[in-house]
């Protein structure tokens, strides 16, 4: 149930030792655990292990086996959907949870087992995309009116929480946070320390570095506590390094993404190196080593690339932006790099930089052109003129702050009152129009 993992790796140690005498144990039962407890030090050890599968495999077929005990079964089979939710294989998970159906309904199930089976396959949905489906199992166990057990219904607080902050919406995730805070509990560290990591994670969303480190090292702290193995503590470790990065402190940051990528196997290891490749580069930047800082930044998004990895630096994109802003400027990745800043939307920390991806950008040498999202906008016809007139004494008013009492004396000086300001809001709404974003033109206190 990972409320700890007191005595886990001499677990796995133990059954790496005597695997294969898995064939002289007298009872079915005991074969099963036993393949139970060999996919566990499997996936410890090297979850693309290609044996692994046959194993999981295996222990599904012994679920129909109605002569065993329904919950060596039922531990088994969550065994086995751990599995697959950590490789996110949601063909493998719904045949797991197939398979599971009898074994459930059966009265000697424990309502702890059962509910861990639960919130496993509910959080194995959202990972692998299929959240519709996670969704509906939701709400089919609120319509049955049986609530989980405690331990599980602060898992799934922490679950929304993880899915709301992930997705960069406050409110929902501070609310999670909130509704799960009562239910912490020491003899639960594991489940503390997420907390923990998710408070700090959105503390850097709302520009509290100070308490983001705070939850951070907490969240270190508890997974210590729990006696977390060094090899899955990667996400704990990093988000130090994360709050550092924000904090402009990319030197003091590096030490915490190499501990976690010598810690880590596999592509887990690789977002790991990922990041410390961008750590290095912003230091190397900020100490004037322009080259070394080329040569992480390389090594950085090949990384990036390779693993198809968006989101980096998720919690913080404006240094997610300021190490793009780099890659452009030298020429490191371009094309992934604009996919980055298209798929996340992340805005520019230079107004400078030509080879930033815009969605607007306006040509006042030589001469007057807009291009939107890439391409330029041909006029054709008759054209309005007064929005353009519009943009164009906006950018030459130094293109922020401008007044709109201005704006509407120079552009409508025939019209009065609220003839004029019923010209300029037309003329505004025009304007965004035909830029295509609600946002290009903004009007704050009277100021355009």
């Amino acid at each position: 149930a990972n409320d700890d993992y007191a005595g886990f790796e001499a677990a796995v140690n133990a059954v790496n030792a005597s695997s294969a005498a898995i064939g002289g144990l007298a009872y079915e039962s005991d074969r099963l655990l036993a393949r139970a407890g060999i996919l566990v030090a499997g996936w410890f050890r090297a979850l693309d292990d290609p044996a692994l599968p046959a194993q999981a495999e295996a222990i599904i077929r012994m679920l129909g086996e109605a002569t065993l005990p329904a919950p060596t079964r039922a531990r088994a089979g969550l065994v086995a959907l751990a599995f697959h939710e950590a490789r996110m294989s949601l063909e493998d998970m719904l045949w797991v949870e197939l398979a599971m159906r009898p074994v459930l309904a059966d009265p000697a199930i424990g309502a702890r087992l059962g509910d861990e089976f639960y919130h496993l396959l509910v959080q194995g949905f959202y990972q692998s995309g299929a959240s519709q489906r996670a969704e509906m199992l939701r709400a089919n166990r609120v319509a049955s009116g049986t609530a989980p057990v405690a331990a599980i219904t602060l898992k799934m607080h922490l679950l929304d929480a993880q899915l709301a902050i992930g997705e960069g919406r406050v409110e929902p995730g501070r609310d999670a946070l909130a509704r799960a805070a009562p239910l912490l509990d020491l003899q639960a560290p594991h489940q503390a320390r997420w907390w923990h990591l998710l408070r700090s994670r959105l503390d850097l969303l709302e520009g509290r570095q100070r308490d983001a480190l705070t939850h951070a090292r907490l969240a270190l702290r508890l997974a210590l506590e729990s006696q977390l193995p060094e090899r899955w503590m990667g996400v704990t470790v990093m988000q130090e390094g994360q709050v550092l990065l924000v904090d402009g402190r990319s030197a003091d940051a590096v030490p915490f993404f190499e501990r976690a990528g010598y810690a880590a196997q596999g592509a887990q290891a690789d977002f790991c190196w990922c990041l410390a490749h961008f750590a290095r580069a912003l230091a190397e930047f900020e100490s004037g080593r322009v080259e070394a800082a080329r040569e992480q930044l390389v090594l950085g998004f090949a990384l990036a690339r390779r693993l198809q990895w968006l989101n980096f630096l998720r919690a913080c994109p404006r240094v997610a932006a300021s190490v793009c802003a780099l890659a452009l400027e030298h020429a490191v990745e371009v094309v992934f790099v604009h996919e980055v800043i298209a798929a996340r939307g992340l805005e520019a920390v230079r107004p400078d930089l030509s080879s930033w991806p815009w969605p607007i950008r306006i040509i006042t040498l030589s001469r007057f052109g807009i291009e939107v999202n890439g391409s330029e906008l041909i006029f054709k016809g008759k054209v309005a003129r007064k929005p353009l007139e519009l943009l164009q004494f906006i950018i030459a008013s130094s293109g922020s702050d401008v007044s709109t009492a201005t704006a509407t004396f120079v552009l409508w000086r025939d019209l009065d009152g609220d003839k004029a300001k019923g010209a300029l809001n037309a003329a505004l709404h025009r304007l965004r129009k035909l830029l295509g974003r609600d946002d290009s033109v903004l009007l704050e206190l009277g100021r355009l």
